[in-house]
């Protein structure tokens, strides 16, 4: 049936024959060629009810899916079985809809015919014919985007390299006044002698008798403390509002050092180990994961794989991160694979031409856009997706105890070598009593 252009010409009873694949078939008697360009023109564009059998893969969002509405009736949605729906429609034919539930039967029942349409990307066998290619559709990896720092780490980030020169910068300004200031009033006083009383100021500790020329100096020093003070309000400030974030995962050279791994279906992983160009680094993270659980890691975003997918795939997870500030993954820019974008069908259908030229055209008009774009929709309100809390994830607890933890770790620390050091003058002080 796959040949519906046929005419045929029995020259002895001068009578022409054609056939109609459907509804079913039967042995068309013409009279003259017009009649059968009526029948290619006309008859063949109208299904007339005709019963096109349908796939749809369980785990296949966005790309085919269906589920129930609150009246309790079936929805079919998903981009490329909207497309097949809508070819149906446009013609006259009916919809009958069968559930597949892993890609091997999907092979299969493409196989054996019993299906007709696969509306999903599927690896290219001998088996079944496929539709027009419309473009290609490139393979990617998101990987989780780095989490909150703990929060004690907010309070020492402010104390960079630069803020450490600023501080010394200062101190060996404020030493070469002193020398200045010293040396215009005829005291004794090297460049030396002049660091190391700042260095104690600086620390609050006493450097000797008080003397006129200090009062310039602790001017110089509450401006230049006021000035760092606030330079390290201000970086902890925006540390604050901002985040501090652990490094991420940006290309694959940033995997070593990392616990992640890539679930991957079995039929993939064969594939994906077979490209000349697969990253070694990705390919050793691999594991052998059920299809079921490849979907549901990917569409809750579990932050404790890497996932690949095709575009729509990826992009469909991360469409619940619309609201989502700072996202919980992001989308690596390194392409993994490319496959033609095209309908797995069944061989033999007589109406495959008329599908192509109406797909070509869905896809040029906008409408496959507007179908990829309203599947997104549907997978909100069928419930595989849900819009991420953007307040879960930002919220900076200042007042938290572990935003304490360096404090008290100097205390601490302080508190136990004063202790040592009371210890060890207390016991050199009796000693020396006692000789």
């Amino acid at each position: 049936m796959g040949m519906v252009h046929i005419l045929v010409l029995i020259p002895e009873i001068q009578q022409l024959y054609s056939y109609m694949p459907y509804p079913e078939l039967n042995v068309l008697n013409l009279t003259d060629t017009e009649q059968y360009y009526q029948r290619t023109r006309a008859l063949l564009w109208n299904f007339h009810g005709y019963a096109i059998n349908c796939g749809v893969v369980m785990v296949g969002a966005p790309r085919a899916f269906m589920y129930r509405d609150d009246k309790n009736n079936d929805i079919y949605a998903g981009y490329m079985l909207n497309m097949v729906l809508a070819f149906i429609a446009h013609h006259n034919g009916t919809i009958r809809t069968r559930p597949v539930y892993t890609l091997k039967e999907a092979y299969d029942s493409l196989s054996n015919r019993s299906i007709d349409f696969l509306p999903f990307l599927v690896l290219p066998t001998t088996n079944f014919t496929r539709s027009v290619i419309l473009f290609h559709e490139n393979l990617f990896v998101m990987a989780p985007t780095g989490g909150l720092m703990p929060r004690f780490v907010y309070l020492m980030k402010p104390y960079t390299r630069s803020t450490w020169l600023i501080w010394l910068t200062m101190i060996i300004y404020c030493s070469g006044a002193l020398y200045v200031t010293a040396s215009c009033q005829e005291h004794n006083l090297n460049f030396s002698l002049a660091f190391l009383q700042i260095l104690c100021l600086s620390l609050f500790l006493p450097a000797g008798a008080t003397a006129s020329r200090h009062l310039v100096i602790f001017v110089l020093l509450t401006v230049a403390g006021f000035m760092l003070t606030n330079l390290y309000l201000a970086q902890l400030s925006t540390s604050l509002a901002a985040g501090l974030y652990e490094k991420q995962v940006n290309t694959f050279d940033d995997l070593p050092g990392t616990d992640l791994t890539l679930p991957v279906i079995e039929t993939e992983i064969k594939h994906f180990h077979q490209l000349p160009d697969i990253h070694p680094e990705l390919a050793s993270r691999m594991i052998v994961t059920s299809e079921l659980l490849v979907d549901i890691y990917r569409r809750q975003l579990n932050t404790s794989y890497l996932h690949c997918g095709y575009e729509d795939r990826i992009d469909f997870a991360l469409y619940q991160q619309k609201f989502l500030r700072p996202p919980l993954f992001h989308k690596l820019t390194k392409i993994v694979d490319q496959q033609p974008f095209q309908i797995p069908i069944r061989y033999g259908l007589p109406y495959l031409q008329i599908f192509n030229r109406y797909m070509r055209r869905a896809f040029e008009g906008g409408i496959w856009l507007k179908l990829r774009t309203d599947s997104f929709a549907d997978g909100i309100r069928s419930g595989q997706l849900h819009f991420f809390n953007g307040a879960r994830y930002m919220k900076v607890k200042s007042n938290d105890l572990q935003y304490y933890y360096v404090i008290g770790a100097i205390w601490l620390m302080g508190m136990i070598l004063a202790i040592f050091c009371f210890i060890y003058e207390f016991v050199r002080g009796q000693e020396s009593v006692k000789a």
